[in-house]
């Protein structure tokens, strides 16, 4: 039986890489603007309040709006009701 569970740890630790390769790939494409707001959100729901409260010394109202929407089209965030938003 700890065999198998080896094999588990393996195939999780790979996936893992995997998941860590194509994470730093997306990080590649995006704007520097993007990339702060991206950073910030989680798998956790972030108001945009609470992100602007976390990002506001570094951009504006007027620069995370056009970064939520480009990470929306690309399908790496999404909007949820009551204005929040979390990693996809």
């Amino acid at each position: 039986m700890e065999e198998y569970a080896q094999f588990a740890t393996a195939a999780t630790i790979e996936r893992d890489l995997s998941g860590l390769t194509k994470e730093k790939e997306k990080l590649q494409l995006l704007t520097e603007h993007e990339k702060i707001v991206y950073r910030k959100l989680s798998n956790e729901p972030i108001s945009l309040q609470s992100l602007l409260d976390e990002v506001g010394q570094i951009l504006s109202i007027s620069q995370i709006h056009p970064a939520l929407l480009m990470l929306e089209m690309k399908q790496l965030i999404q909007q949820l009701p009551g204005n929040r938003y979390i990693r996809i």
